[in-house]
């Protein structure tokens, strides 16, 4: 008897079609191909193939931390001269001390560094925390 390669000399395509001799053709693909698509009653009958491994700790527990908007006092310039600078109105949360004061002003704001303070009331300046 011969063997199944010897019966199909001779023919184009051995008996399996135009593409399914080629790469993964009559499986309908390697892997996971097809999974959402054609092959979607493998998901059905073995649900453990989009089972998510691994911890997922704490599921409902996302804290995010707030963004604290800061600005330097090298920045204060950019805003008009005058003797009342309110940072909470401005969009700012916290103000540090890069830079130099060079004039006395009020300033309000959320948060501000040690140095900032120290800084604006050497200049003769006050800086009013508020709450939020």
């Amino acid at each position: 008897m011969p063997s199944r390669t010897q019966k199909f000399r001779g023919t184009r395509t051995h008996g399996r079609g135009r593409k399914a001799g080629r790469g993964s053709g009559k499986r309908g693909g390697t892997g996971n191909a097809g999974l959402g698509g054609h092959q979607k009653l493998q998901v059905i009958k073995n649900p453990d193939l989009f089972r998510r491994r691994g911890s997922n700790f704490r599921k409902g527990f996302r804290h995010e931390t707030p963004v604290n908007r800061i600005l330097n006092l090298r920045d204060l310039a950019q805003f008009e001269q005058s003797a009342v600078i309110d940072l909470t109105v401005l969009g700012y949360d916290k103000l540090l001390a890069t830079g130099t004061v060079d004039r006395s002003m009020t300033i309000r704001t959320y948060a501000c560094s040690e140095r900032a303070r120290t800084k604006i009331e050497q200049a003769g300046g006050t800086i009013e925390v508020q709450e939020r």
